[in-house]
């Protein structure tokens, strides 16, 4: 019997087999081919041998060619069937050109063992073609559509990312070796306007994904803001009252914010964090230090950049939102449709409510009730293999009451406040080749903010018990003890002994604030355009350049114009994927101020690259910045109460930190500590001096300013413990008052900045099994400087005095989730679970405690 030679095909691992197909895939051109010969024999015998034959029969005139020249059937035979049957030929050619490529490959570790559950993927251009995951042997097969040139990458958590270059075809191959890396080496954009891996980016920076977001409770991006270390967030009463952030000691209006691009900060810096949902982002990045090499104005604290939800173009379309309500008439709600299609579109389409009667009716002679609404959208595309455009948009309105200190004057129903933002961008980007991409957006920004205060609010006085010593430096100045009647208030004044020692009363005359009929306006108009050009050389090193152009207007005085333009540069050095070093520079040249230069530098590393053992890696970092911050519209160009100077300066500050980062367990814990120091000049401070300009108006000049320095420690799992999460974050903020020329006891040099605590940090745990999730935020907020506003006075002499220590406050919030459904989840929630009585800012009470209750879908995809 003869001994069967088994085919070459079926010798190879399972992942290669191709025999059948390739089998198949003959069997199905020989038919191919067979029918198409019979139909070319058939039809080209008609038109020459069988068509003279039926001439006979179906023409009623006479042929018109003589009979010695009728065409011969046999000759016409003899060359239109082989013609026909080329024509085949070249049918079941095209078809065989078509036939699917393929790549296979292993992915393996440094130490060669194989890694099954790794992600491959083929991108051609922009797009990805084609996805596989590895087996239990560590192989892969990708399934293209034709053969050609494509991107392989292969990721897998705890290991870096693999990419290269493969052509596809018969026997192509592509296997990777993945080193060990972060857990979660997650997407940064933000740090250097370019995407990379947070384990090269040197700059302090967080990330919170739409499940962090969730996983906090938080309803708005101010508390989210609030678990980042260095950033404190104050604000002046319930939800949607005005909320501020203090980046590492700076001013409330040095951070950058962006949403999907788009600058949204007010002219001047300030931003509003009360004014966006927490159910609109899908992604909030943060990066601390000056970044005005990449940003330009108000990047001096921080770069704030928050992602709206997109669809994906691989999913069908889904349907999600949430529902919530609970204490204080508080409901929340937020619906939105997502997709993609044909792996080339994909697209969004949101609208978000929140609204809240507030906690503190019983202190106010009329509603306080907050509304927001918001729509946002947005649609993607890939044109081709390497060309990508996308366009959005975000609209909200609030409405609200600005309330006054209602901690020291119930009543005070302070200012009504309608607000309107919207925003709007069209983003390009392409890929010129494997080295060169580019990018350019248009945007648009308007901004309308609208305060009526009919000045009807009643006047009040203040009695109090203060302790501390009036004008003394923070912490020895006056603190509150407590609120008094005025009946208790005269008895102690009648009879002192009752105080405790070192403290004294105080009071005010008849007093409404700065309650007073009033109804102002602001109108801010900003188009902007971008473009910027990434060049990559020796494989990893990023060269990037770019042009920012934006116009602010005023739209009630279109005179108050200011037109900015700026061009950047930066290089990013990438040594052996173990160092990184990140040079560049930024210069403005602006209408009114002239030109700025304003450089960055980043550099660090891995002494001890990531690996397995109790110590798994050491990161050190150290950046080094100079950021801006240009006058707003009221200090160039004046208004009713000041006098504006186009001489103004922008306000500057130099950075620097330097930190470490610490992974241990094989990268179950990490650890990271951070110092830092900010220098603040030419600060804009608020003068009766020089001189009035003789018209009885005050005016704005440049100062020294003052300091920040300090340091912020992290420490947490990576991996849970059997379901167990843990993380804590303190921070360590010291400020000070270098020089100033008002004349208030709290602004004087010495003096640390207003409410920004010296201590700060928070702790959060979760736990879950099964469906089920559990999780404890703890926050706490030591004590700080301020001031009431409230124009006390001494008793005993008269003395003008005021409340300038804030005690520190701490807050439990609990929360809990069950998944009922894979398309829906319930949850519960308790905000400051243990009631504590505490002042944002003084005169401003925190919300007490509060539940909420509501569930989350998502439906399709």
């Amino acid at each position: 019997m003869q001994q069967q030679t088994k085919s070459p095909a079926f010798d190879q691992p399972p992942h290669s087999i191709r025999a059948p197909r390739t089998t198949l895939r003959l069997q199905e051109i020989f038919r191919k081919y067979s029918e198409c010969r019979a139909r070319a024999v058939t039809t080209l015998g008609f038109l020459s041998g069988g068509a003279s034959a039926s001439r006979h029969r179906r023409l009623p005139h006479p042929p018109l060619l003589r009979s010695n020249e009728r065409i011969e059937t046999p000759m016409t035979t003899r060359y239109s069937a082989p013609f026909g049957i080329l024509l085949c030929l070249l049918a079941v050619a095209s078809l065989g050109a078509q036939e699917p490529a393929a790549v296979a490959g292993t992915v393996m570790d440094s130490s060669g063992g194989v890694l099954p559950g790794a992600t491959i993927e083929a991108l051609r251009g922009l797009r990805v073609v084609s996805t596989a995951t590895t087996g239990t042997d560590g192989r892969y097969q990708l399934d293209l559509p034709a053969d050609g040139s494509y991107r392989v990458t292969a990721r897998l958590d705890g290991f870096a990312a693999g990419a290269t270059d493969v052509t596809a075809g018969a026997g192509a191959t592509a296997d990777f070796r993945l080193d060990i890396a972060p857990l979660s080496d997650i997407v940064v954009v933000t740090a250097s306007r370019t995407a990379e891996g947070s384990a090269s980016v040197m700059e302090s920076h967080s990330v919170f994904t739409e499940d962090d977001i969730e996983t906090l409770g938080s309803h708005s991006v101010a508390d989210v803001l609030r678990y980042v270390p260095g950033l404190n967030i104050e604000s002046t009463g319930r939800e949607g009252s005005l909320t501020s952030v203090f980046a590492r000691g700076g001013e409330s209006d040095y951070n950058h914010v962006l949403i999907d691009g788009v600058r949204v900060n007010a002219n001047g810096g300030y931003y509003d964090f009360g004014r966006v949902s927490a159910s609109e982002i899908e992604r909030l990045e943060v990066v601390r230090g000056a970044q005005s090499a990449l940003y330009g104005s108000d990047a001096i604290g921080s770069v704030i950049q928050i992602f709206t939800k997109r669809g994906t173009p691989d999913s069908g379309p889904r349907l999600s939102g949430s529902i919530e309500g609970g204490s204080f008439g508080t409901a929340r709600g937020d619906l939105r449709v997502l997709g993609g299609a044909q792996q080339r579109v994909d697209y969004q389409l949101g609208v978000s409510y929140r609204g809240t009667s507030g906690a503190f009716q019983d202190r106010l002679t009329e509603l306080d009730r907050f509304d927001q609404q918001s729509v946002d959208g947005n649609v993607g595309a890939i044109l081709g293999d390497s060309t990508r455009l996308r366009t959005g948009f975000r609209y909200s309105n609030a409405r609200a009451n600005s309330v006054g200190p209602i901690t020291y004057a119930p009543g005070d129903t302070g200012t009504g406040a309608d607000t309107d933002d919207l925003t709007w961008h069209l983003d390009f980007d392409q890929t010129l080749s494997s080295r060169i991409d580019h990018s350019a957006t248009v945007s648009y920004f308007r901004s309308g903010r609208q305060f009526v205060d009919d000045g009807s609010d009643p006047q009040y006085r203040v009695f109090a018990i203060l302790e501390g010593t009036p004008g003394a430096l923070y912490p020895a100045g006056p603190r509150l003890v407590r609120l008094l009647d005025q009946a208790t208030f005269d008895t102690l004044a009648a009879d002192p002994t009752g105080l405790g020692s070192g403290q004294f009363l105080a009071q005010n005359g008849p007093y409404n604030g700065f309650d007073w009929a009033s109804d102002f306006d602001t109108q801010l108009r900003r188009p902007a355009a971008r473009y910027q050009l990434n060049a990559t050389w020796l494989d990893n090193q990023v060269l990037s350049a770019g042009y920012d152009y934006y116009s602010e207007t005023n739209a009630l005085d279109e005179l108050q114009t200011v037109a900015n333009h700026s061009y950047f540069v930066q290089q990013q050095f990438n040594v052996a994927d173990a160092w990184f070093v990140t040079a560049g520079t930024r210069v403005d040249d602006n209408a009114h101020y002239g030109t700025s230069v304003n450089p960055k530098l980043s550099a660090g590393g891995y002494p001890l690259p990531f690996r397995e053992g109790p110590l798994s890696s050491l990161k050190v970092s150290a950046n080094v910045g100079r950021g801006i911050k240009n006058p707003n519209f009221s200090q160039l160009f004046g208004s009713q109460w000041v006098d504006g100077d186009l001489s103004l300066l922008p306000e500057e500050a130099v950075t620097v930190d330097a930190g470490a980062e610490l992974t241990f367990d094989d990268q179950r814990w990490r650890a990271s500590f951070t110092w830092f120091n900010n220098d603040y000049e030419n600060q804009i401070a608020y003068s009766p001096s020089p001189g009035f300009a003789g018209d009885g108006l005050p005016d704005y000049v440049n100062i020294d300013g003052s300091r920040a320095d300090g340091v912020e420690f992290e420490f947490g799992l990576q991996r849970p413990i059997g379901g167990l999460t843990a993380s804590a974050s303190y921070a360590l903020v010291d400020t000070e008052v270098v020089t100033n020329v008002s004349t208030s006891e709290q602004f004087q040099p010495g003096q640390p900045l207003l409410r920004r605590p010296r201590h700060s940090g928070n702790l959060r745990v979760g736990y879950t099994r099964g469906r089920g999730s559990l999780n404890l935020n703890l926050r706490i907020t030591g004590d700080r400087h301020d001031n009431s506003f409230m124009g006390l006075q001494r008793l005993s002499d008269g003395r003008g005095v005021d409340i300038s220590v804030n005690p520190g406050y701490t807050l439990l919030t609990a929360g809990g989730q069950f998944r009922v459904h894979r398309a829906l989840a319930l949850f519960l929630r308790i905000d400051n679970l243990t009631n504590t009585v505490y002042d944002s800012a003084l005169g401003y009470p925190g919300l007490p405690r509060a539940v909420v209750a509501g569930g989350r879908f998502d439906i399709g995809g």
